[in-house]
Formats: structure tokens, sequence, C-alpha cells
């Protein structure tokens, strides 16, 4: 159930990550930067503290952004953050 809200939430017809906000529409343009990295890693299957390491940031600062990400895509679980960013086809850092 949740993998099926999360893929209808990401499958927008225009490739962008549906989640409203206060003004409508959230697209994954508006994540920062560092936010898509730590999306990139989860889509990899890497931990907080691997993803903490791979970044140079302490795990606590990883967290904060994991939060932030599941508030901003509206979804309440890492595996659909993982989703979210695999439908998005983001490439892992540092390989772009």
């Amino acid at each position: 159930m949740a993998l099926r809200r999360a893929s209808n939430r990401v499958n927008s017809g225009s490739g962008s990550i549906r989640a409203m906000d206060g003004n409508g529409d959230y697209t994954v343009q508006n994540l920062s930067a560092r936010q898509r990295d730590v999306m990139k890693l989860i889509v990899r299957g890497l931990s907080n503290k691997e993803i903490a390491r791979a970044l140079n940031l302490a795990e606590g600062t990883v967290k904060i952004h994991v939060a932030a990400l599941l508030r901003k895509l509206g979804v309440h679980r890492r595996a659909a953050v993982a989703i979210a960013g695999g439908v998005l086809s983001l490439p892992a850092p540092g390989m772009q």
C-alpha cells in the first residue's frame, strides 16, 4: 500500500515528484542540492551512517535531510524516497 501511494506521488506524467505543499505541487527541482545528494544515496540503499561518511556529514545532519525529504515528498517511509529517486533516475553523486 505504501509503495502504491509513493508510486502515485512520483508518477505525475511529467516525471516530477508531486507532493502538496502550501503552494501546490512540489518538484525535485525544489530540493536542495544536499537533499538531492542524500536522495541519490538512499536510492543506492545506503544507511544514514554510510551516507554521512560518503558526504562527510554528521549522521544527525543526514537524519535531518532524510526527515526533510520525507516531509517535502509527502511520504512516511524511507522506501518511498528511494522509489521517488528511482523514478526520477537520479545519478549517484560522483557518477554524473
